[in-house]
């Protein structure tokens, strides 16, 4: 007995968990070593043997050096004449069940496991039965009914319960993901009536499974784990609903209306302590899934814990975005002081690395949620500023090197070079107020395409140099070619801005439709946002709303292939790329060798119609001709580069991480230029990564990638302007 007791006490310090209570989980533990060391002494020798064997070959460690003590003394206890082998016996039980209790799924896994630990210790208790007496087996009898009875009595009263309870579960878990779904689709109203749903449903679920005469059944094994963990479940999936209820509410898109150019920054700020809750209420629900996660559960309720989980987990990034955007907004709207932001209104019909060249700009000033256009101009009014030959750029010196042969200091319409937004951005505020601008806390850069967005957010724009509104049907096309046919083109780009911000003080918009407006041209890098606030920046990126070119990780694949027309002239509305990438990787060394394939077709006719500013050459060069210069961004060594057959010197220089491998080519009215690149590397194959990083030209580009990784060979076949990726998966 005195074995028993001390078998027992040591149980109780194992780390297994039958149920859902530590009392109900020590008395367990300590029942279940107590009879087995009882039982070991009644055991025939090969059970006690067996359940030595079965705890040494599912535990490591210390606990497997116990199973192999006691596998000894059982041996010891059956096989020698010891005088009082039962003492031997019952260490020898004692030993090997607290070795069991430890057991681990290293080998097996946790089902098989369980199974072995299982037999072992019903041989035990199976053979110790047989050969007890009646009086024990009687006494055996009336525990086990005793216990049987009330375990089924509590176990039937939870299953009952957790039937009747099932379906608003599951209703409730469906209406809370279709809130999610509508939010998602920017339908506040209707992810409310979905959340407000869940809420009652799930509530009243979590009421059910936390009544007092279940309170029992966590204390039994098995039984306990599944019932809290469901009743826990409930409660989170109670308190997340009713927290993204709250946010649904305070995100009305009629508390958050622009109205006359006006933001209602005081309700966003009102939205933030609920937005705080919300990514909380996820951290603690993940949190709760941790704590109740036991290999008890039954599969079905594993399974749903699994899927609840990832939905989490998911969901958790999205959270953390949405609570810094709406700690950012509020100031870069102005809530603590005016804030001025620099507009630049590109065009792709004449590119420049980032997209295109900068014919307009403005002042736009935000000020306690108001914005106002402050300016707008013509680029050259602010390039041709009194100072023009004193200004200077302290940086990037790659942007230096690369780009001093545009002048950007002294011609700001070609700030944009670079194919990387903050370089821009952080030229742009330092050198505008040298040219006579107040200090720049921010630079907004938006194209044809952008523009056309915020006309058919904001309604028709009368323009009266044109014989009929721009629309957002009309003003990309407007833009990029039919300004240049219109006499009084610099009146009426002039009228559609300031006719823009006029209309945009006239109408009320909730953020739902802009967001719904906006988001292709975000995608596609034709409106970028930065700010010279650090941590203002760090979530414009995060958002991908701030043009950064991509940087790459030492081993992984990157590709960019950028043009800029060097007529100048509005040309590259007839532009089209096809781009094709070939590589092949030694899957042992990583050693990379590709080729770069790239075509550019000028669809330009020489017609007497259009004008010299799209069509407009210099004199070595005759009219309708496309000069690019065109630049291909790669981590890769260039071993050799071919225009239409013919090897070509090629310029190198580094920018941005990488190498940009350049050359000047000229494509003639309706011909094409055929480019072809030979280049050498390595990257990790293992881990292998292409990103290509889009640049947003008029017609978007045609990419073709084949990457021969030996095992598998990973293609993609695109017409886009946005960037891709393509990745190798782990082999399973």
């Amino acid at each position: 007995m005195v074995v028993a007791c001390l078998g027992a006490v040591a149980a109780v310090l194992a780390p297994v968990e039958p149920t859902a209570t530590s009392i109900g989980d020590a008395f367990w533990l300590a029942a279940i070593a107590a009879i087995v060391t009882l039982a070991a002494t009644r055991a025939h020798p090969i059970a006690l043997v067996t359940l030595c064997g079965a705890a040494g070959a599912t535990t490591t460690g210390w606990a497997q050096v116990l199973a192999a003590v006691a596998l000894v003394i059982a041996f010891g206890a059956a096989f020698v004449d010891l005088p009082r082998p039962q003492i031997g016996s019952a260490i020898a039980g004692a030993l090997a069940i607290n070795a069991a209790l430890r057991a681990e799924p290293v080998l097996i896994g946790n089902l098989a496991t369980a199974l072995v630990v299982t037999a072992g210790v019903g041989a035990v208790l199976v053979t110790a039965y047989l050969a007890s007496g009646h009086a024990t087996r009687r006494l055996v009898h009336r525990t086990g009914l005793i216990a049987i009875a009330v375990g089924a009595l509590f176990g039937g009263i939870t299953a009952l319960t957790v039937l009747v309870v099932r379906g608003d579960l599951e209703r409730g878990v469906e209406l809370a993901q279709a809130g999610v779904r509508l939010a998602a689709d920017a339908d506040p109203d209707g992810a409310a009536d979905q959340f407000g749903q869940a809420q009652d449903t799930l509530s009243g679920g979590h009421r059910w499974l936390n009544q007092p005469w279940l309170w029992p059944a966590l204390a039994l094994p098995v039984v306990g784990p599944n019932l809290d963990a469901t009743t826990q479940m409930a409660r989170a999936g109670t308190d997340l609903a009713d927290s993204a209820l709250r946010v649904s509410d305070v995100t009305d898109p009629t508390q958050l209306a622009i109205s006359g150019s006006q933001i209602d920054i005081e309700a966003l700020a009102d939205a933030h302590p609920h937005l705080v809750d919300a990514r909380e209420q996820i951290a603690a629900a993940l949190a709760t899934i941790e704590q109740v996660r036991s290999p008890w559960l039954l599969p079905p309720l594993a399974s749903r814990i699994d899927g609840f989980e990832s939905t989490l987990a998911d969901a958790l990034p999205t959270a953390d975005t949405l609570l810094q955007v709406a700690e950012i907004t509020p100031p870069m709207l102005g809530i603590d002081g005016p804030r001025t932001y620099a507009l630049l209104l590109s065009t792709p019909a004449e590119t420049r690395g980032l997209g295109g060249f900068v014919g307009n700009w403005g002042l736009l000033v935000a000020d306690g949620g108001r914005i106002t256009l402050e300016r707008n101009a013509r680029i050259r009014v602010l390039s041709n500023h009194p100072d023009r030959d004193d200004r200077t750029l302290s940086g990037p010196a790659d942007f230096l090197e690369r780009y001093d042969r545009y002048h950007p200091t002294r011609f700001f319409q070609n700030l944009t070079a670079s194919p990387d937004f903050p370089t821009v951005a952080g030229a742009v505020a330092e050198l505008f107020p040298q040219a006579g601008t107040p200090e720049i806390d921010g630079v907004i850069l938006a194209d044809p395409a952008a523009i056309a967005a915020l006309v058919a957010v904001v309604g028709p724009v009368e323009v009266p140099e044109l014989d009929q509104p721009l629309t957002g049907e009309n003003t990309e096309e407007f833009l990029l070619h039919g300004q240049y046919l219109v006499d009084e083109r610099v009146d009426a780009l002039t009228a559609l801005f300031d006719g823009l911000f006029d209309q945009l003080d006239r109408v009320e918009l909730d953020p739902q439709r802009i967001t719904s407006a906006f988001a292709p041209v975000v995608d596609t890098d034709r409106l970028m946002i930065w700010s010279a606030h650090p941590d203002e920046a760090a979530v414009l990126a995060e958002l991908g709303i701030d043009g950064a070119f991509p940087r790459v990780e030492p081993g992984q694949d990157l590709l960019s292939v950028r043009t800029a027309n060097a007529n100048p002239n509005k040309i590259d509305v007839f532009l089209q790329r096809d781009i094709d990438y070939e590589a092949t990787i030694d899957a042992s060394t990583g050693e990379l060798t590709a080729t770069v394939g790239i075509e550019l077709t000028n669809d330009a006719v020489d017609d007497p119609e259009l004008p010299g500013i799209i069509l407009g050459n210099d004199d070595e060069n005759p009219r309708g001709t496309n000069r690019q210069w065109v630049s291909v961004y790669t981590p890769h060594d260039l071993v050799e580069m071919r225009v239409d057959g013919q090897t070509v010197e090629a310029e190198t220089l580094p920018e941005l991480g990488v190498d940009a491998h350049a050359t000047f080519v000229n494509v003639p009215p309706q011909g094409r230029v055929e480019i072809e690149m030979t280049l050498r590397g390595e990257v990790d194959p293992d881990r292998y990564r292409l990103t290509w990083a889009g640049q947003p030209t008029v017609n978007p580009d045609r990419v073709r990638f084949e990457v021969d990784l030996g095992d598998r060979t990973l293609t993609l076949d695109e017409t886009t302007s946005s960037d891709l990726e393509l990745a190798a998966r782990p082999q399973r």
